[in-house]
């Protein structure tokens, strides 16, 4: 397709965007960085600007929950510096009624910005089914397949403080540290399709797409980071630290003092905040706790109950919930962002858009791991 020689992001010298425009090599500089070419951008704008924009370092994960924290508060969430290119661009991709695909080819440093549109989609989508980023402590960002897992061999009572008379010294705390080796799995979709039909595409059916891609993505992240929680991450001693029985009889059955053992389950100084379960078994923990009689909780006034999920796939066996202080539980290991063959869908040369991410899941504390058994 023919691109007009004007350029209306390098064209302009109040805009962040520099005399040499965007190009798809910054996809390989975001790689070697270890960013998505979203944080890239934050990046050379608040280089271009001397000073820091609003979502300078964060993850799409992070600025999506900033920008909902904002909303919920009542304020304007400003653009993201991607945003601002597609404005600046005059390129419409939300709505009802969108620019054709084709727009983002009109300009030589815009037709850059249609891969990182589609990694967006696909990253909110996927945001929108997981629970990964309710259950996660931490998310690290690695640039190769092979990530090596580091903990901490430490113990409670090298950690207590003791007192200690004049003329002593400290008692000292030896933390070793180990190397387990965690390798991140490859996951994605080549979705087919001819360059002429995917222009005359509208950017919202585009992204709609794009989004039920991200949503099964989402859906097989948090079976994979569910079935860790469960039995681990292929180191040893990484399943759940604490199993609780229910006191009351038959399979899925729960009584009230089996929701209290159930919410102070982990040992001190942990607090189980979340779990997951069956919806079956969800129900009767439901039912148990407002069931409108003297044992009923109402709205937990006293707040010592966690937060439930609803998972209803087969990773998680029924009559099991699997809760976790999320503060501490599980580590998050990725390439960042959702990948796509930027380099051949910039020059038009591919058949269709290579969509994938790479990832893995490691207990980065199974003590903060507990496991509820109601199966009998």
């Amino acid at each position: 397709m023919f691109k007009h020689r004007s350029a209306p992001l390098r064209n302009d010298e109040n805009f962040w965007v520099s005399k040499d425009g965007l190009d798809v090599g910054l996809y390989k500089e975001a790689d070697r960085k270890g960013m998505s070419f979203s944080m890239l951008l934050e990046a050379i704008k608040s280089e271009k600007q001397q000073q820091a924009s609003p979502y300078l370092g964060m993850t799409k994960s992070e600025v999506i929950e900033q920008k909902q924290a904002m909303r919920r508060a009542g304020q304007i969430a400003p653009l993201t510096a991607f945003e601002e290119c597609l404005a600046k661009a005059g390129i419409q991709v939300a709505g009802k009624y969108t620019d054709p695909v084709s727009k983002f080819f009109e300009y030589s440093d815009t037709d850059v910005l249609f891969p990182e549109f589609i990694a967006d989609k696909v990253y909110t989508g996927m945001l929108s089914a997981s629970l990964v980023p309710e259950f996660v402590s931490m998310e690290t960002v690695v640039s190769s397949k092979t990530f090596q897992k580091l903990y901490l061999d430490d113990s409670e009572v090298e950690r207590e403080l003791r007192e200690v008379g004049d003329l002593e010294d400290l008692p000292e705390t030896k933390i070793s540290v180990g190397d387990k080796s965690v390798h991140l799995g490859m996951y994605g979709r080549y979705i087919k399709t001819s360059k002429l039909d995917l222009n005359q595409m509208r950017a919202n059916v585009v992204g709609n797409f794009m989004d039920k891609i991200g949503l099964q993505i989402g859906i097989d992240q948090t079976d994979l980071l569910i079935y860790r929680l469960i039995n681990g991450d292929g180191n040893a001693n990484t399943t759940p630290g604490t199993t609780k029985t229910a006191s009351a009889s038959g399979a899925g059955a729960i009584d009230f003092e089996d929701t209290i053992t159930w919410a102070t389950a982990l040992p001190t100084p942990y607090k189980m905040d979340k779990f997951v379960g069956r919806k079956a078994n969800l129900v009767k923990w439901y039912n148990r706790l407002y069931d409108g009689t003297t044992t009923s909780v109402g709205n937990d006034f006293m707040g010592i109950f966690p937060k439930p999920f609803e998972w209803d796939r087969s990773v998680v066996t029924s009559n099991y919930f699997w809760g976790v202080d999320s503060r501490y539980a599980a580590e998050f290991i990725t390439i960042g962002g959702v990948q796509v063959n930027a380099e051949d869908i910039v020059r038009q040369l591919a058949k269709g858009i290579a969509v994938y991410t790479l990832y893995e899941f490691a207990i980065a504390d199974k003590n903060a791991v507990a496991k509820f058994d109601m199966s009998s």
